[in-house]
């Protein structure tokens, strides 16, 4: 009969030093950046159209006349008799990523196990998905409730045959991507 009173005799230890695994694994995290947005050289548009990158960036702060960072941009809209002031801001990088950062954090708590337990082929993997999900979730910004965008102008609508603002030929969502850069 087993008496649960008596106390073992000898306790055995095995000591791990995973330190060294650990600053190793973290400096591997700190040498990538993920960017996620719309890659200036990447460019689905003619050569007379701004690329993406610069619609990118009207769209999502809007651009008032006394605005000097888009004098190019400016003279293309003027001519195509858009007025640059009556472009409404509507932001689809920042205001995405924060209405997500639950579901970023997840995924970025993923990376740092993968990388701690010195799984440096899965943190990998788990970067690139982090990656994905960044870029997910802007592209699903442009159709979400919560982006809260002015309506498009009744003379919008009727050029575009849709109500739905940022949304005409698609390539400005299409060219929002991520890429994994060693620093």
């Amino acid at each position: 009969m087993f008496n649960s009173f008596i106390k073992p005799v000898c306790k055995i230890t095995k000591k791990i030093d995973n330190l060294g695994k650990i600053f190793q694994a973290l400096q591997g995290l700190e040498r990538d950046d993920i960017l996620v947005g719309i890659p200036q050289e990447k460019n689905s548009r003619t050569d007379e159209a701004p690329n993406n990158a610069e619609l990118g960036y009207v769209l999502a702060h809007g651009v008032q006349p006394e605005d000097k960072t888009a004098t190019a941009l400016d003279g293309y809209l003027m001519e195509r008799g858009d007025p640059l002031w009556q472009i409404p801001p509507r932001p689809f990088l920042e205001p995405a990523i924060k209405a997500n950062l639950d579901r970023i954090a997840a995924q970025q708590t993923k990376v740092i196990r993968a990388a701690l337990a010195g799984e440096n082929e899965k943190a990998r993997i788990e970067i690139v998905k982090l990656g994905m999900l960044g870029q997910n979730i802007i592209k699903a910004w442009f159709t979400d409730s919560r982006n809260n965008w002015a309506p498009n102008a009744p003379s919008t609508i009727a050029r575009k045959k849709s109500d739905r603002p940022m949304i005409d030929t698609g390539a400005l969502r299409k060219s929002i991507t991520y890429v994994v850069r060693a620093k």
